[in-house]
């Protein structure tokens, strides 16, 4: 039996797959980073895209502002520019009662007019955050009280029964003005729709989420345990349908069974702002 024996210089072929290497992690090296930089660049364009919807949906929504603001403003005006005018021109043929009436018409539009000013302004101060953040300890019963003997008087020319149930102390940490401004709101919303003779509470107590109690107030699903200051308003008007609930806090929008009673639509709206900021 012979022996063959054979020898070959494998160096180019060691040389070769270790070129072959390298380029292969060159090229994943070079996929990683452009991968990274796709990514980034994606990060950067769906940013773009967002801020450009952003403020399209800023200028839709300052557009729709301007017009409800300008629609609200001419109803009172033209109620005002038209009973002064008739006043003007037929004063010496109107009866006593007539002229009373007409009077009493323009003085209600002033005041809805002024309302509303006040309530654009309020918003304006609240979406441009020039809001005051100023805290200190407030006795949350005590402005109930407060500000349901000043709308006492509106309450009474409707032979309301206008009462406060709750506790007679409830310290919070608030701001004094914002607070009054949504109770006010709340109270006026009460007054505003509810009927002649009607009954309206303003309710205010120290309240425990998590109590067996806790489905008796509503709103309060989903709410974390513990202790919370709880204010509501309760009367017997006509209501707000099911579908309407979910909007009532919408700027200006106003149920439309209570279309003809004037309104800015921005009480509730503005009461919800200023609360978040609690």
């Amino acid at each position: 039996t012979g022996l063959v024996l054979s020898a070959s210089d494998v160096t180019e072929r060691i040389r070769a797959e270790e070129a072959l290497r390298r380029a292969r992690d060159e090229l994943e090296m070079r996929v990683q980073e452009r991968t990274a930089e796709l990514v980034q660049t994606n990060k950067v364009l769906r940013a773009e895209t967002e801020q450009r919807k952003r403020a399209e949906e800023a200028e839709v929504f300052e557009t729709q502002f301007i017009s409800n603001v300008s629609h609200e403003l001419r109803t009172p005006l033209s109620v005002i520019s038209l009973a002064s005018g008739n006043l003007d021109m037929l004063y010496e043929r109107l009866e006593d009662d007539k002229r009373r009436q007409m009077i009493r018409d323009i003085r209600e539009h002033a005041r809805v007019l002024n309302d509303l000013i006040d309530s654009v302004l309020e918003i304006s101060r609240i979406d441009s955050g020039h809001v005051s953040m100023r805290r200190q300890r407030v006795d949350l019963a005590r402005l109930t009280r407060e500000e349901v003997e000043g709308q006492r008087s509106l309450s009474q020319k409707k032979s309301h029964s206008l009462r406060v149930a709750g506790v007679e102390q409830l310290a919070v940490w608030g701001n004094d003005d914002q607070l009054r401004r949504v109770i006010r709101n709340l109270l006026n919303n009460a007054i505003k729709y509810t009927p002649d003779g009607g009954r309206i509470s303003c309710q205010c107590l120290a309240w425990v989420s998590g109590a067996t109690a806790a489905t008796a107030w509503p709103g309060s699903e989903g709410l974390p345990v513990g202790r919370w200051a709880a204010l509501r308003v309760v009367d017997s008007g006509l209501g707000i349908s099911q579908e309407d609930l979910p909007h009532i806090f919408e700027r200006f929008f106003q149920v439309n069974s209570q279309g003809s009673i004037p309104g800015t639509g921005l009480g509730l709206s503005i009461a919800q702002e200023l609360i978040k900021l609690h």
